[in-house]
């Protein structure tokens, strides 16, 4: 989970909200009503979590992040230079649930296309533990979950989309393992990075678009890519 996650979505919704009050007044003596923002992460990570935690913005104020590796060091944290200051005046909490399958079966059952998602993943993990090759592995799970009746209109008609998508997203997971373990010189690392980025870019638009049903205007602002890139991917996964 990308620690990172609380000032992301303090950027979104200060993003959001340059759009939302761009014909207003806000320099006036009357008060704007805003959207009440809610933060939330869907997490179907590898790394064994509880179902439902919440990670906040606080954590990587400077006092926090030096209190952590005081303790880390043995360091007595009075020695730690100001240490003594405030953690600041903003705050923001990220609620973090876990979507992997056999967890919050209560939420999951709420939507259909959740749970689908979680199923067909926790279905490919499985089969590549069990020695099937990639493909293999995602093209049964697709199989098991249409027999599940889990999402069996969309992936009868996309399947093979479906299993493409997902091998591309492995390949992009395994680039970034092995260009961690080998250490590339900067331009090879640097083409990875690349590579990778666009990988997860790839993945987060089909999620959004496909099982969180938003629009292309949406995710574009989101994820602060052009609007014809998003649409051009869109167009390139078939979906």
């Amino acid at each position: 989970m990308n620690p990172n996650m609380p000032i992301r979505m303090i950027i979104y919704y200060a993003k959001h909200m340059e759009i939302i009050l761009k014909d207003k007044a806000i320099y006036s003596n009357t008060l704007i009503p805003l959207p009440i923002p809610n933060l939330v992460v869907f997490y179907n990570g590898t790394e064994s979590r509880k179902e439902y935690w919440e990670v906040k913005l606080s954590d990587a104020f400077e006092k926090t992040y030096k209190q952590d590796q005081a303790k880390k060091l043995n360091i007595n944290p009075k020695e730690v230079p100001d240490l003594d200051k405030p953690l600041g005046d903003i705050e923001a909490t990220v609620k973090v649930i876990n979507i992997n399958y056999g967890y919050n079966e209560a939420l999951l059952e709420k939507s259909p296309a959740l749970k689908g998602y979680s199923y067909l993943i926790s279905k490919i993990r499985e089969n590549a533990k069990a020695g099937h090759p990639k493909r293999e592995a995602i093209d049964l799970a697709v199989q098991d979950t249409i027999a599940e009746g889990l999402l069996v209109e969309y992936l009868n008609e996309k399947g093979y989309d479906i299993i493409n998508t997902i091998v591309k997203g492995w390949e992009v997971e395994v680039a970034m393992q092995y260009a961690k373990e080998e250490s590339y010189e900067e331009g090879r690392e640097e083409g990875i990075e690349i590579g990778i980025e666009k990988g997860r870019d790839e993945g987060e638009i089909r999620t959004r678009y496909m099982f969180m049903g938003q629009t292309v205007e949406e995710i574009a602002h989101e994820m602060e890519l052009p609007v014809e890139d998003i649409q051009a991917i869109i167009d390139k996964l078939g979906i």
